[in-house]
């Protein structure tokens, strides 16, 4: 009866009482079989029918952990799940790797990273926000090809390669000299 209960392939919604599969719930790691207890539908409409409430809550939970890193990091997990979703890319990132991988500074522009400040500043992303960087594009959001730096930092690393970047630093150094022999 138990080993049922765990390897089940359906379950019965608290809310509309009808036994549903499990594609037809939301993943609940709280949760003894791993499911809400509601089903998405039933979820879907009381989220319709308490707009205001939902949005309080929402505002609430907002004002109480913007500004702390756990708060951070839950935003850079939800947008890398969101591209990777988008682009079609793997996904293993998990908040117990990002918040072992917190760091003070970043390692491309050595600059401090602002882990407790609003990220978003009029529509554009703080420079010294942190950031996902992925090493290899391709191979997507997975924990052995990801790492944090800088808002700034990844958009100079970009996607430009070694080579790229070489040339860069000799135009760069080239263009010094020039303007000292001016």
């Amino acid at each position: 009866m138990i080993d049922h209960f765990f390897h089940s392939e359906s379950k019965t919604c608290t809310q509309c009482k009808q036994v549903k599969e499990l594609s037809a719930f939301y993943k609940n790691k709280a949760a003894r079989d791993g499911y809400s207890f509601n089903c998405k539908e039933c979820q879907k409409f009381y989220r319709q029918q308490n707009k205001d409430k939902v949005a309080a809550w929402k505002k609430d939970y907002y004002q109480q952990n913007r500004g702390t890193v756990t708060h951070c990091l839950r935003r850079l997990l939800y947008s890398a799940k969101t591209r990777a979703n988008k682009n079609n890319l793997p996904f293993d990132l998990t908040m117990e790797w990002l918040e072992s991988m917190v760091i003070s500074h970043c390692p491309i522009t050595l600059q401090g990273i602002d882990w407790t400040k609003e990220q978003v500043v009029d529509g554009k992303l703080s420079p010294n926000s942190p950031s996902i960087d992925k090493h290899v594009p391709e191979l997507g959001y997975v924990q052995g090809n990801c790492s944090i730096v800088s808002h700034r930092g990844n958009v100079i690393k970009s996607n430009g390669t070694i080579d790229e970047h070489r040339r860069v630093v000799q135009y760069m150094a080239a263009q010094q000299l020039r303007d000292i022999e001016f």
